[in-house]
């Protein structure tokens, strides 16, 4: 299989926010720089945040054929993603720091987030597009400081493809003669709230209709006590349940790096199942399994869903999904 890297001539902006991608190959994954200035207008010297300059990339979006969302993340999701799976630990964009930056005066950023879940078949698809959404502003203030503001000056993104060429019996093997085997990723982002408990009490339900291969779940205001999930149906059973600063040592075991504050990820395939690849969710409902905590203060959660979309039929052969 050749791979082939492709950087697309299209800049993406405020004034140009999509793009249409090329669909003659297959999408291995996404590269995406993006450039920007960061002036301070806020009156007096600040030191800028990277945190909050991910955040001004708003939205990063990929569908297929108009209606398929493969990809619906944010700039700091992304950026928390990537410091994860990297265990070279070079260059991690979210631990990237300022110096103060007088008022008035701007600094030029740039940097690169992958979008690298999994193979979309371009080929198999009509339309492929990009889309960057970007706020007005790193940082605002509030009330009477509503005119104090950090700005977002001129962002772009740039695109590099990783395509791969495979060979017809290369193609047929991997995705299957009439294309059975192939898993192509949904990954998106859901902000939720976790209220005050004193017991492991379910918050969120997990999504349901695909291949649930993990999360990626950042608790904001705080840390719980314990982490892990619930099937409330039909009796409850803590399917896991583990300590917040145990399930943090598992994971910088497991990926070899640092992991990011606040942060867990949960394996699917390995720490609910034992097929390596995930939950089948087709085969359970809305509310039959819920994330859940344990925490002495209110919460707010972001949960990313690492998920693929897949012939189920042909996975519920293929896998040996358990039930409980």
């Amino acid at each position: 299989m050749r791979v082939k890297f492709n950087t697309i001539s299209q800049v993406i902006n405020r004034s140009n926010p999509a793009m249409s991608l090329p669909n003659t190959s297959i999408h291995d994954a996404y590269a995406l720089k993006f450039r920007m200035k960061i002036k301070n207008s806020w009156g007096a010297a600040v030191t800028p945040e990277m945190e909050d300059i991910l955040k001004s990339i708003e939205q990063i979006v990929v569908t297929t054929d108009s209606t398929k969302v493969n990809y619906s993340l944010s700039g700091l999701d992304l950026a928390r993603r990537s410091a994860v799976s990297s265990a070279m630990g070079t260059d991690r964009v979210i631990d990237r720091t300022f110096t103060s930056l007088a008022d008035g005066a701007s600094v030029d950023v740039s940097f690169v987030l992958y979008l690298d879940e999994g193979d979309i078949i371009a080929s198999a698809h009509d339309q492929i597009e990009l889309k960057v959404a970007f706020l007005q502003n790193v940082k605002q203030g509030t009330g009477e400081d509503a005119a104090k503001k950090i700005e977002l000056v001129d962002p772009e993104c740039k695109l590099t493809i990783v395509e791969n060429i495979p060979t017809a019996e290369e193609f047929y093997s991997k995705y299957g003669q009439k294309l059975e085997l192939v898993a192509e990723p949904k990954v998106y982002a859901i902000t939720t709230t976790c209220p005050a408990n004193t017991e492991f009490t379910d918050i969120m339900d997990l999504p349901t209709g695909t291949l649930l291969g993990g999360s990626m779940v950042h608790f904001e205001g705080g840390t719980p006590e314990l982490v892990g999930l619930i099937r409330t149906t039909p009796d409850r059973i803590e399917l896991k349940k583990v300590d917040w600063d145990t399930m943090r040592a598992i994971d910088e075991r497991r990926f070899r790096t640092k992991i990011p504050a606040g942060l867990i990820n949960f394996d699917y395939g390995v720490q609910w199942q034992s097929n390596g690849v995930g939950k089948d969710a087709w085969n359970f409902s809305k509310g039959d399994v819920r994330l859940a905590a344990k925490t002495n203060n209110p919460l707010t959660i972001r949960y990313v869903s690492f998920e693929k979309i897949v012939n189920t039929a042909v996975y519920d052969k293929l896998y040996p999904f358990t039930q409980y």
